[in-house]
């Protein structure tokens, strides 16, 4: 009976090795200009502390996993919201803003189950940012669900959406086959070495997630949404 027990508990261990836990409060976003890479900037009202109090930013420069898809200068940023509403209005307004000549992608971010927890040992690092206790079914995903965490996130984002009247994005869509390859990286990229972002798992670039409606001003014949850094 107690050797059934122990393996049981390996079992479940392993199966919590590679599952990822949607964070709903954590938002990963791709594409911050080197010049706007300052906590600073990305904490102004006009930026992201424009939604919500801002707990923690961890900033990192920006690594693709495909050569062909280096960009100089790019930066990706965690940022960790005091509430779960803050971070998906984050993800609705600023997905597809552009700073400077860059366009941000934002999607949430997603962590893992703590080594020590899986073995049922109790952690002795008083700021690990793992999951030391069980997530939500809803909220894991292993690699066999990317459609699955597709849907999710479109949900949650839909559901925290104002009653209004949602309009189609004019912008190109790419197909089910691309978004699932890079809905795939979240569990294959590592960013450059953090000491204070090793917690946090990356994203790839998602398309998934188009604002409905958002507030332009004119530019000539287009409707242009960005912010310029100062010369």
């Amino acid at each position: 009976m107690h050797s059934e027990t122990i393996e049981r508990k390996h079992t479940e261990g392993e199966d919590l090795l590679n599952v990822r836990v949607l964070q709903r409060n954590l938002v990963y976003a791709v594409g911050i200009p080197i010049e706007f890479a300052r906590e600073d900037l990305l904490r102004s009202k006009s930026l992201f502390g424009g939604f919500g109090e801002i707990v923690k930013i961890v900033l990192s420069r920006r690594k693709e996993t495909k050569p062909e898809k280096q960009t100089e200068g790019v930066y990706s940023v965690y940022i960790t919201y005091l509430k779960e509403e803050y971070a998906v209005e984050a993800i609705r307004e600023m997905d597809g803003f552009m700073l400077g000549e860059k366009t941000v992608r934002c999607t949430f971010g997603t962590t893992k189950y703590c080594s020590f927890f899986l073995r049922k040992i109790k952690c002795s690092n008083e700021g690990c940012l793992y999951l030391h206790e069980k997530g939500r079914d809803e909220d894991s995903f292993a690699r066999d669900q990317m459609f699955v965490l597709k849907t999710k996130i479109e949900k949650i984002i839909e559901e925290k959406r104002p009653t209004e009247k949602a309009t189609s994005s004019d912008g190109p869509k790419s197909s089910d086959a691309e978004n699932i390859e890079e809905l795939s990286a979240l569990f294959s990229f590592k960013p450059e070495s953090v000491a204070a972002q090793k917690h946090y798992d990356s994203w790839q670039f998602n398309p998934f997630y188009r604002r409905a409606t958002e507030d332009v001003h004119d530019s000539g014949s287009s409707s242009v949404r960005s912010i310029c850094a100062e010369k």
